[in-house]
């Protein structure tokens, strides 16, 4: 719902409940434990659009709110501010943050990945296990872009990126049972990373049925694993 609030705010907010019930009937090589599982999901936003100055400056300000069964409460807020030049060009910049919250693979899946031949036979299978105690992924987004139409027909536009990533998912192998032979890989809040780069795209309106589009996407991305 949008509600306006006096000459400067545009005020949006919501709500919404998701029920999700499954029961997975698994294999020698995939299974779930339990098999059936029944989650939860509340959530709500609000979001604030503040006139500092008209039809030249924005700032945009809100969260996200949820509570999951497998984590609790999370928040996921935002700011964003928004500078019209005049009214072709425009630069704007943003900071976020935001959460993968677990799934039921991170949890609850146990995947007979493949044989491991680490003496005689028979081999060692190894086995990746869903953890209880995976925590949501985080991450703090950092933006910065410019916009700009010369034309009635064509528009471009730059963003550049930096992103900071903490308790990303990733297995830890524990050492391996002799009786029955298996490897144990579970998962494990236990890597973090930084991501960088910038986006270009561009449009031009040929006619008023045919529109060309390109975009480019530099990427660099580095990950770090726990000791």
């Amino acid at each position: 719902r949008q509600v306006p609030w006096g000459d400067r705010h545009q005020i949006v907010w919501g709500a919404g409940y998701r029920n999700h019930r499954d029961a997975i009937d698994g294999s020698y090589t995939v299974s779930f434990v339990p098999p059936e599982k029944t989650l939860n999901v509340y959530s709500c936003f609000i979001q604030d659009e503040i006139t500092l100055v008209e039809d030249r400056l924005f700032l945009t300000v809100g969260s996200k709110f949820e509570h999951n069964d497998y984590t609790g409460f999370e928040y996921q807020p935002t700011i964003r501010a928004l500078l019209s030049l005049d009214e072709r060009r425009a630069v704007w910049g943003a900071v976020s943050r935001a959460v993968r919250t677990p799934n039921r693979l991170d949890r609850s899946a146990h995947y007979r990945a493949m044989p491991v031949y680490l003496g005689p036979p028979p081999p060692t299978w190894a086995v990746i296990l869903g953890n209880d105690g995976v925590r949501s992924e985080e991450l703090l987004a950092w933006e910065m872009g410019y916009r700009a139409q010369p034309t009635e027909r064509f528009s471009w536009d730059v963003a550049l990126f930096f992103n900071q990533y903490d308790k990303l998912v990733f297995t830890q192998p524990t050492p391996p049972m002799p009786t029955p032979p298996t490897w144990f890989w579970p998962w494990e809040n236990c890597m973090d990373g930084e991501t960088y780069g910038c986006e270009l795209s561009a449009t031009y309106q040929v006619n008023p049925n045919w529109k060309l589009q390109t975009a480019y996407t530099y990427l660099r991305m580095f990950l770090h694993t726990d000791a």
